[in-house]
């Protein structure tokens, strides 16, 4: 089943000519054909980090071949399946992961090779995406589409510094200068399990006791405070239900 536009092309994103974000273009594409195991997307919403600023200016490792289509992070609605998928169907609300590779296990080079958006596949900024439906996760329905967005990338991360192997722990967190979006989910997950936080920097340090929605701002303006923050969260004896 072909999905796209009526003339038989859909939009997307590129970064053309040279890097850099005055080179971002909107072009045309083929369709969207899925085969067996894949779903394609209509896109509905997306969210930027850090690293597609890096990737649109060909820093480093990031750098990709002009063309590329930016963004790994974005919400979109199941508008086609090809045969045999089953995990997923039409209308479904989903979000592909940042490494589609990655389903399992711990890391390894062969499941980081094809990070979305980066330096060797294409992103999300389009009309419509292609993905095999095992890297395809639902979306929360108490979010949003635009909330739904930040997960992959800064959601994810976040999760993964104050979760191991499905339990909370206590944990030491650096946090640098750009990456508000993961310190920020970072925060939010403190809040709702840790008892105290601690920021610290090498000019000062201050704790916070986690018990009110009041603090909440209060954490975040911490955690922001400081280039060389440091940030230490204590767990409580048990998870307690916040106001």
């Amino acid at each position: 089943m072909r999905v796209g536009g009526a003339n038989g092309r859909m939009k997307v994103i590129e970064i053309r000519d040279e890097f850099g974000v005055d080179s971002l273009q909107l072009v045309e594409r083929p369709d969207r054909v899925p085969g067996p195991g894949q779903v394609v997307l209509k896109m509905k919403a997306f969210s930027i980090n850090y690293r597609d600023l890096l990737v649109v200016n060909g820093v480093g490792r990031w750098k990709p071949r002009l063309g590329r289509v930016p963004l790994s992070d974005g919400v979109g609605i199941v508008a086609a399946a090809g045969n045999g998928v089953s995990r997923v169907r039409v209308g479904d609300r989903v979000a592909p992961i940042f490494y589609p590779n990655w389903l399992d296990g711990r890391v390894a080079a062969g499941k980081m090779g094809q990070a979305l958006g980066g330096a060797a596949t294409d992103g999300v900024l389009a009309e419509y995406t292609l993905f095999d439906e095992a890297s395809l996760v639902h979306v929360p329905t108490h979010l949003t589409d635009e909330e739904g967005a930040t997960l992959p990338c800064a959601g994810v991360t976040a999760w993964n510094a104050v979760v191991s192997g499905g339990r909370l722990v206590k944990i030491f967190y650096r946090q640098v200068d750009e990456d508000f979006g993961t310190h920020d989910c970072s925060v939010q997950l403190a809040w709702n399990r840790f008892d105290s936080l601690t920021s610290a920097s090498r000019s000062r340090k201050v704790r916070i006791d986690i018990n009110s929605k009041a603090c909440f701002s209060r954490l975040l303006t911490a955690f922001r405070s400081d280039a060389s923050r440091r940030c230490l969260l204590r767990k409580a004896a048990q998870p307690r239900r916040r106001p």
